[in-house]
């Protein structure tokens, strides 16, 4: 997958926070003891790919949606910093290029502070075990191909960047300060006979 944006100016957000990158959803799951246990193996699985994961599956009453995400940078796969009056690569022809001060960069920092308000940040992010277009996990060891329907039902998927208090622990919808949220929606989905689908 591959993003292109800009960082709006954000002058009640704490310079210093994370920015935080990952999938919600609207609902709590509804979690029997079997799909918390699947859930759980699958989670030991994904934080392998990314430093700092943050999960929540939406059941407690602490204003947190069901999320999993990441410091942004520790997550980006490549980035491209594209200065003002520049021309930012185009999504989805190849695979970006990224400069080696930049790769290192994107390891060490998720920093609000890290983002020009007047740069196009574009990223890619990979994972070979989501399968967008029939909706299911796949190539898990030990699981394999899931159905997503099994634990979100019939909700979409949202992208959401964002960052929180400093120090705060609890990714609460209240206290926290969204740069995007984009929603990802499934063809088999109730909500999709709403869109017009483009081939």
């Amino acid at each position: 997958m591959q993003l292109s944006c800009k960082f709006p100016p954000c002058p009640d957000h704490d310079p210093d926070a994370t920015v935080w990158f990952g999938v919600e959803i609207a609902r709590p799951m509804k979690l029997n003891v079997v799909k918390r246990s699947i859930c759980t193996v699958l989670l030991q699985f994904v934080a392998a790919f990314g430093r700092g994961m943050h999960v929540a599956f939406g059941d407690t009453l602490d204003g947190q949606r069901p999320h999993i995400v990441f410091p942004l940078m520790g997550l980006i796969d490549r980035m491209v910093v594209t200065p003002p009056g520049g021309t930012p690569p185009v999504l989805g022809e190849t695979p970006l290029p990224e400069t080696p001060e930049l790769a290192q960069l994107k390891k060490t920092q998720s920093e609000l502070s890290l983002f020009q308000t007047d740069s196009t940040y574009t990223m890619s992010f990979y994972s070979a075990y989501i399968d967008f277009e029939n909706w299911t996990t796949v190539g898990l060891p030990g699981v394999g191909k899931l159905d997503l329907h099994r634990f979100w039902e019939d909700q979409s998927m949202f992208l959401v960047m964002y960052t929180l208090p400093v120090g705060e622990k609890v990714h609460d919808v209240a206290t926290r300060r969204e740069l995007m949220r984009v929603e990802i929606l499934h063809q088999s989905l109730p909500r999709a006979a709403e869109f017009k689908i483009i081939e």
